[in-house]
C-alpha cells in the first residue's frame, strides 16, 4: 500500500508451496506463518480484504470486478 510503512501493510499470498526451511519474519513483517485454508477466514481481517480471500476461495478462477 503507497504510502503506508510495511509494517501497517498486511501482505497475503493465497498459494504457495514451501520448498525448504520455515517461513521468517524481516524488516518488513512483524508475522510469517502458515495458515491452513479451512482457517484463514477464521482471522481478522478488512472487509476488502476478506472479499477479496473469499473469491479466491469460491474457486472460479475468473478476476473478480468490482
Amino acid at each position: 500500500m503507497y504510502g503506508t510503512r510495511a509494517g501497517n501493510a498486511p501482505v497475503l499470498h493465497l498459494t504457495a508451496r514451501p520448498t525448504s526451511g520455515t517461513p521468517t519474519s524481516s524488516t518488513e513483517s512483524r508475522e510469517v506463518r502458515w495458515v491452513p485454508r479451512n482457517e484463514v477466514l477464521s482471522l481478522p481481517m478488512a472487509t476488502s480484504m476478506r472479499l477479496r480471500i473469499e473469491h479466491y476461495l469460491s474457486g472460479t478462477g475468473l478476476p473478480h470486478i468490482g
